[in-house]
């Protein structure tokens, strides 16, 4: 194989790896900081203390907010998120179990996708590329991202059904904010994994040949 060729691709491997590690880690780090946050805001009320992120949709007679600028004039503003803090909710056992499931897939999928690009970065180095364990490997980790994403909108609605059975933000509507990036990026995956297919019989057919 083409030794530039073998290094663009492992560059292009280790880009992929990073922006992946980068996103689960700024994630993380977010996740522990409102963590942080919640057990400040438990110990202050001395109560128990849950942090819900909200997508809000103004009512029409909520549509927007006047808001005074830095020079004295008027400006119209919308709210589209918050955050809802409940104090000393009891979380019904259905909640509970759909929180603990969902938590433990992510990070299964999460685990899983490392060792999968781990895996890919390891046969690159190696000299491999278009093997059948790498194309299943592509094929893998595209199905790895929809899931992980459908799961995350799966809770999203589930936080929202329970946040709207015990608490209302007055004027607006509480919604759930859909984003299929990673959706996009798995399907793009598993067409390239096709590509890599027919790319592989072609290799295969011309060896044949020769």
């Amino acid at each position: 194989m083409d030794k530039k060729l073998l290094i663009r691709v492992r560059l292009l491997n280790v880009v992929i790896a990073l922006l992946l590690i980068v996103s689960l880690s700024t994630d993380f780090v977010s996740g522990f900081k409102e963590g942080v946050r919640s057990a400040k805001l438990g110990k202050q009320k001395n109560a128990s203390t849950e942090l819900y992120f909200v997508s809000l949709r103004p009512l029409e007679s909520r549509s927007e907010l006047k808001v005074a600028t830095t020079n004295g004039s008027e400006a119209l503003a919308t709210i589209n998120e918050a955050t809802v803090i409940l104090h000393n909710s009891q979380k019904p056992i259905g909640k509970l179990v759909s929180d603990t499931t969902m938590a433990v897939l992510t990070l299964g999928i999460i685990g899983w996708l490392i060792i999968l690009i781990w895996k890919i970065t390891a046969s690159l180095g190696r000299g491999n590329v278009l093997t059948r364990r790498n194309l299943i490997r592509v094929r893998a980790i595209g199905i790895l991202l929809i899931v992980k994403e459908a799961v995350f909108i799966g809770s999203q609605y589930v936080d929202l059904h329970y946040i709207k059975s015990v608490a209302q933000v007055k004027g607006y509507e509480m919604v759930v904010d859909l984003s299929c990036t990673q959706i996009v990026v798995g399907l793009m995956l598993l067409v390239f994994a096709e590509i890599l297919v027919v790319a592989n019989r072609i290799k295969e057919e011309q060896e044949l040949t020769i």
